[in-house]
């Protein structure tokens, strides 16, 4: 997908984060294979920059999450999994064990894995998910500690055999192992291996739209360069929605088998899917990104004012609109949506404040700047960099009757961003950010 680019460098949403930001926790299971868009766990934004500020949250689990957040920006997978393992302990929060799973599994720590699916299945005991892992890994030999390996293993096809049959008779079906499947080969360069061993797993389900959904999405991550895998992926999607009609997730999926082709076509499927699905907020939210990609601004606001106009109440709605005012250099609106956010503590401590000092700085409101980034390196505990802020006021405000100078002081001020945002998880500079 294009880079988005403008000459201001507010914090912008990555690819499809609009899309991950609207889906619910629960249905972002699909793949870290699928690496640029709205299905893929890879995306999923870090606990300490998703979710509102949680009252009460003590200062050990605030810096555990932090610590796994960058961990996970910085490639260090073991430490963010144990990071995160250590938080869900602490907070005895399901949802943190899962991610402390889910990195585990990604970056192959196999002991932590098997506790975090441990933790995660007492503190949730009727998910399904942790107790397929843990028999996977108690199966599988080195089978969580080191990549699959899918060149004529046999082995561990008939692994994967047994724990799909085993999870067809266990009462919840193989929906959710299927939709996890891609995941296990994140790590695995022969995509295309990959995906005929998927495809001969899912052949005994021709019934489950998951298993169909899990066929397509393996020919995706292919790259799709053969004409008859392309052509697979689109039947198997189209199977998928057949048995399963109006499916967020299969519907995402298609979206982005198309976009392939045709990002225009794309946008075509996706506004026609909306008129039949009109309170969808993924599907929602995909066609907003795809306008924000070509830079139809104002159609991606309209897609996100109409769902925010029927659910005032919703803060992430109106984060997303608030984004894309300031793509639009609609500062005033997007200035008034931020203070609200602020004002009802949204996100945790710095990441509004952050928002805010870029549009102020934009603006040529170096003081308000100064004070923001301020706000966000205190919140950050980066140091050095406070100290270096504070230095940068001081001079600012000896200079304060220089024109050019306000400018540097500016652009000094935006200099230290880099630090603030790789400890807050957010892509300001149009770069992404790295996740596990």
């Amino acid at each position: 997908m294009p880079k988005l680019r403008s000459q201001i460098r507010f914090p912008r949403l990555h690819p499809r984060a609009l899309a991950v930001a609207l889906l619910p926790l629960a249905t972002l299971a699909a793949s870290a294979a699928f690496a640029q868009s709205p299905l893929s766990p890879a995306l999923d934004p870090p606990l300490a920059s998703r979710r509102p500020a949680i009252e009460g949250l003590s200062p050990e689990l605030f810096y555990r999450l932090m610590l796994g957040d960058v961990a996970l920006q910085r490639g260090d997978t073991a430490l963010a999994a144990r990071a995160y393992l250590e938080a869900a302990r602490e907070a005895q929060d399901a949802r943190i064990a899962r991610r402390a799973t889910e990195i585990a599994l990604v970056g192959r720590q196999r002991a932590i894995a098997q506790e975090a699916a441990r933790l995660w299945g007492a503190l949730d005991p009727s998910a399904e998910r942790p107790r397929q892992v843990v028999a996977a890994l108690a199966a599988g030999g080195d089978f969580g500690r080191d990549a699959p390996d899918t060149s004529g293993d046999d082995e561990l096809k008939q692994r994967l055999s047994r724990l799909l049959a085993d999870s067809a008779l266990a009462g919840n079906g193989v929906a959710e192992a299927f939709l996890q499947l891609n995941r296990l080969f994140v790590q695995q360069n022969d995509k295309k291996a990959v995906y005929r061993l998927i495809r001969e797993l899912a052949q005994p389900y021709p019934t489950s739209p998951e298993a169909h959904f899990a066929i397509a999405l393996a020919a995706l991550n292919t790259g799709m360069d053969e004409p008859a895998i392309a052509a697979a992926a689109t039947a198997e999607a189209d199977r998928a929605l057949e048995l399963r009609p109006g499916w967020d997730r299969g519907t995402l999926l298609k979206s982005e088998l198309i976009g392939k082709r045709s990002p225009e076509q794309a946008i075509v499927y996706l506004q026609q899917a909306l008129v039949a699905q009109p309170d969808s907020r993924p599907i929602a939210g995909a066609l907003a990104q795809r306008y924000v990609d070509i830079k139809r601004y104002a159609d991606a606001r309209a897609v996100m004012q109409k769902l925010w106009d029927q659910d005032k109440s919703s803060k992430d709605l109106e984060f997303a609109v608030a984004n894309i005012a300031l793509l639009m250099k609609d500062y005033a609106e997007a200035e008034r949506l931020l203070r609200d956010l602020k004002s009802a503590n949204y996100g945790e401590p710095g990441a509004i404040d952050l928002y805010l000092a870029q549009l102020t700085e934009e603006t040529k409101r170096y003081p308000e700047a100064i004070e923001y980034y301020r706000a966000v390196q205190e919140r950050t505990a980066e140091t050095g960099n406070v100290k270096r802020l504070r230095r940068i006021h001081g001079w600012w405000a000896t200079k304060q009757t220089d024109a050019k100078q306000y400018e540097e002081a500016g652009l000094a001020a935006r200099h230290i961003v880099g630090t603030a945002l790789k400890a807050l998880g957010v892509d300001v500079m149009g770069q992404g950010v790295a996740r596990a």
